[in-house]
């Protein structure tokens, strides 16, 4: 199903591309932040719409249920568990997070699982951050 879906909303989003190029260049850079960004947040996804007309020009019926649990998901789950059983620290890098709510839903799938979590936040200075980080070690997190 999630793999369907995606297909199917990429062909829609090559076509709506297509249109794009063909006179409304407006949408370019809104499809294609669309297109990187709907695999790691397909549960997100509320369509695509022109900036200046707020036309539809992407449905949001290809927005996927954020009760499942995803593939890549599943596989960050397992990677965590089996560092944590080293007795190793984790940190998970993402980016371009911002309205996607990524980090939040990472840290609420680990927490489900009992696997404590921190997120440094982008506000924290550079200079800090080691600090920080060392702070949440001898937290236990």
């Amino acid at each position: 199903m999630y793999l369907n879906a995606y297909v199917r909303g990429y062909a829609d989003t090559i076509t709506i591309y297509r249109i794009a190029v063909c006179g409304k260049s407006l949408l370019v850079g809104h499809l294609v932040n669309t297109l990187l960004s709907y695999p790691d947040v397909p549960f997100e996804f509320r369509g695509i719409y022109h900036p200046d007309t707020g036309k539809e020009a992407g449905s949001p019926k290809y927005r996927l249920s954020d009760r499942l649990l995803y593939p890549k998901e599943l596989q960050m789950i397992k990677y965590v568990r089996s560092q944590l059983k080293q007795k190793r620290n984790v940190v998970i890098y993402a980016t371009f997070t911002g309205k996607l709510n990524t980090l939040e839903r990472i840290e609420m799938l680990l927490r489900e699982r009992g696997i404590k979590t921190a997120i440094l936040s982008s506000n924290i200075p550079g200079p800090k951050r080691e600090e920080w980080i060392e702070e949440r070690v001898q937290e236990g997190v």
